[in-house]
Parts: structure tokens; C-alpha cells; sequence
């Protein structure tokens, strides 16, 4: 071996050591950068597969580990030649770990219609149409106004000053979920629009139209390949940039999963029929509807909730409890005694029952897609 430039014969043991020491760097260098890889990729699912299969091939060979960590050591104390390459190796391990965590806590970069539509919903969209009314309003005649956030950091506006553009990011981050707005006061503008995702050159977004669209309109927007109407003020946009096809990701799937469906709840030894309709399919308000029987959809025994999502339990007597915003709620002319209707009767205990429902041993209904 080598020590103070004079070159010494090395025994078997000391061979042996050397060469695992090479093995160990090579197979944690290549672990590392396919993990590095795989924690970029903007798949959730490839992502957790690669860290699992990662972690079990990574455990499995601990004795490499070992090594890796008694060759990072003899590599920083001593500077004999295949000391000092390795020890460039590890350098470069050291990196790639900094890479892994730097990606793994990254926002998501996962964007769909499904996404955009459980966004678009409750709290979220309240936020929404607030902030874009709010920075509309505060336009001079004829301006316009964009702005995107980019890695954090929000760029200078001729329009607003740095307080108001501190308080915007502030908005579109902790109550929107969204990296960017663009507003105008043209005469011939019709909606605004916040930008919510940016996966690669292509951009997801929100149109706030500020009028309700007619039946002519949405048909007529829902047929451009970029477009999904999702109410009858609210459009999803998809924009490619310069490359790339214009088609909306998903949209046919999104439109099929956004139709009625029904399920099955069994009280008192009854089955009770639940229909489901979507919002966001055409302008069509979303409802949940529970009935004795699948023809009594509109008869006077269906209970109506116009909105995305109720919370249910079935009680040791065997009746239906529902729990729903009280403003959501139409019963029917003849109430069933199966049936307990209890009122959310303000935003913080809907909310409540919105993040803790499964905690108070209760089931959801809802309109959003079960696979999303």
C-alpha cells in the first residue's frame, strides 16, 4: 500500500478491506442516485415504489453500509491515491443525500382535473373568489395584472406595492393553494383567473367568470380541448406553452367519474338508496340524495343535500344518522323515523366534522370522485 509516497506491499486482509471498501461506494453511489432520481419523478406512486423497494435492497446489504462508513472514514484521515478517490465518492454521496431530502420535501408536482375540482371546493373556493375580487377591485381602468410565484419568491409589480405584493402571496399560499394570479379591467374581460399548478411548461388554472355562464356558453367552452367546465362560474384550464399537445390531461376520465352513481346504506334491516351527483359537470349543482327505494328520487320521501359531502353513522337502534350543513338541507314532505337529521350549523363545526369525521367513528358521502 501506499503511505508518505513510498509504496509498501499489501497482505490479503488488507486487499480484501479495499475491495469492499470499492464495492460498498459503488452500490451506495448507485442506490443514492437512483433514489435521487426517483424522489424527482412527479409520479406519487413510482416515487413510493422506489423508496420502498430502495429501502429493502438498502437494509438488506447493511454490511455495505459498513463498509461505506469505515471507507468515508480511512478516506478523510488518510491520502494515499485510492483514498483520495473514493473520498471524491463520497463527497458525492453526501451531495445526492442532500438531493433526496431537497426533492422529498418539495410541494407536490402532481396536478389532474380531480385535484383541481377538490381544491375548488368549500374554504378553498370562498378564498378564491374573495382574492380575485379583491385585487380586481383594486386595479386602475384598463390594467392588468400578473403575477406567478417562483420558488418562493414573488416578482415586482408596477401595480402594487411590496406590502400588497407580500399580503398577495400570502392569499394565493396559505388560503388559495395557488402560485399565481392574472387579473384585468378591459372592457372585454369577462373572467380572472389563478394559477394553480405549473407541472414542467404547463400550467393549471382556474377561470372565475364574473357572471354566470348560460347552458350555450358552457357547452360551448367544455367542447375546446383545454377547457373543463366545472360549475357555471368556474372553468379549469389547462395551458401547454409553447410545446407540448393542448388537450386537458384527464379530461375525458374526469367528465365519465363526474356522472351520477349510487350506493347502499342498510338501516332497520332496510336498504336506503344514496345518489350522488357531481358538481362541476355542466354548470349542475351537486347533490346528495337518500330515499327508500331508486324511484323516489324526486318523490316527496327523498332527503336533498346540496353539497359535496355528508358524514353518516348507523346507531345501535339501527337508524341513519346524517350529519350535514344545516343550509343544505331539504327534507322531504314525509319524514322517515329511521332517518336523524343533525344541523351543522356554522362554518367551524362543518369544518370540524369535514377533517375529523373518521375520529368521530363516522362514514363520508361524497361527490368527489372516491379514486381521487
Amino acid at each position: 500500500m501506499e503511505n508518505n509516497g513510498i509504496r509498501q506491499p499489501m497482505n490479503k486482509r488488507q486487499r480484501f478491506i479495499r475491495f469492499m471498501r470499492i464495492v460498498a461506494v459503488t452500490l451506495v453511489t448507485l442506490w443514492l442516485l437512483v433514489l435521487m432520481i426517483a424522489s424527482a419523478d412527479t409520479d406519487d406512486l413510482w416515487f413510493s415504489l422506489m423508496i420502498v423497494s430502495a429501502l429493502v435492497i438498502f437494509f438488506v446489504t447493511i454490511p455495505i453500509t459498513g463498509f461505506w462508513l469505515y471507507s468515508f472514514i480511512k478516506a478523510v484521515r488518510r491520502r494515499t491515491k485510492t483514498d483520495k478517490i473514493l473520498l471524491w465518492f463520497h463527497i458525492v454521496d453526501l451531495l445526492m443525500c442532500g438531493a433526496v431530502i431537497y426533492f422529498a420535501n418539495q410541494p407536490t408536482h402532481k396536478c389532474d382535473a380531480f385535484i383541481m375540482a377538490q381544491y375548488c371546493r368549500g374554504e378553498n373556493a370562498f378564498w378564491m373568489r374573495s382574492t380575485v375580487a379583491q385585487y380586481k377591485n383594486m386595479l386602475p381602468d384598463i390594467t392588468e395584472l400578473y403575477v406567478e410565484i417562483k420558488n418562493g419568491t414573488v416578482p415586482q409589480s408596477d401595480i402594487l406595492s411590496e406590502r400588497d405584493l407580500k399580503e398577495l402571496k400570502r392569499l394565493l399560499e396559505d388560503f388559495c393553494g395557488c402560485i399565481g394570479i392574472d387579473v384585468n379591467n378591459y372592457s372585454n374581460s369577462s373572467y380572472s383567473r389563478l394559477l394553480f399548478r405549473r407541472i414542467g411548461m404547463g400550467m393549471y388554472s382556474f377561470r372565475f367568470y364574473d357572471h354566470p355562464l348560460s347552458l350555450e356558453q358552457q357547452d360551448s367552452l367544455n367542447s375546446k380541448e383545454n377547457l373543463i367546465v366545472f360549475n357555471d362560474s368556474t372553468v379549469f384550464e389547462y395551458g401547454s406553452g409553447a410545446f407540448g399537445s393542448l388537450d386537458f390531461p384527464g379530461k375525458e376520465e374526469f367528465l365519465e367519474k363526474s356522472k351520477c352513481h349510487t350506493e347502499i346504506i342498510k338501516a332497520k334491516g332496510r336498504d336506503w338508496y344514496v345518489n350522488v351527483k357531481p358538481g362541476g359537470f355542466l354548470g349542475n349543482h351537486e347533490c346528495i340524495s337518500i330515499m327508500p327505494n331508486q324511484s323516489a328520487l324526486d318523490d316527496s320521501s327523498c332527503y336533498k343535500f346540496y353539497t359535496d359531502e355528508i358524514y353518516y353513522a348507523v346507531d345501535s337502534a339501527g337508524r341513519l344518522n346524517i350529519y350535514a350543513p344545516y343550509s343544505s338541507i331539504k327534507k322531504p314532505t314525509k319524514n322517515d323515523a329511521v332517518i336523524l337529521i343533525h344541523e351543522l350549523l356554522d362554518y367551524d363545526t362543518n369544518s370540524k366534522y369535514r377533517k375529523n369525521y373518521s375520529a368521530m367513528g363516522l362514514k363520508r358521502i361524497t361527490t368527489v370522485s372516491p379514486n381521487h
